[in-house]
């Protein structure tokens, strides 16, 4: 078994379970603002959107 491909592997996991554990802060984030305040709609906004770059980001490193 190569090395690098093991690292190139593992480095790729990691990232992908980092962005994961990310989008899921991010809609707990979403969810307590909308439940607690859902005037904020610029804060929510905000968060939805790096949601959404978090998900492009972690079908990027997927593929």
């Amino acid at each position: 078994m190569n090395p690098d491909a093991v690292t190139d592997f593992m480095t790729r996991f990691d990232e992908r379970e980092k962005l994961r554990m990310q989008m899921d802060i991010m809609r707990a984030l979403i969810c307590d603002l909308l439940l607690d305040d859902p005037e904020q709609k610029t804060r929510i906004d905000m968060y939805v959107e790096e949601l959404r770059r978090l998900r492009r980001e972690l079908r990027e490193v997927e593929s």
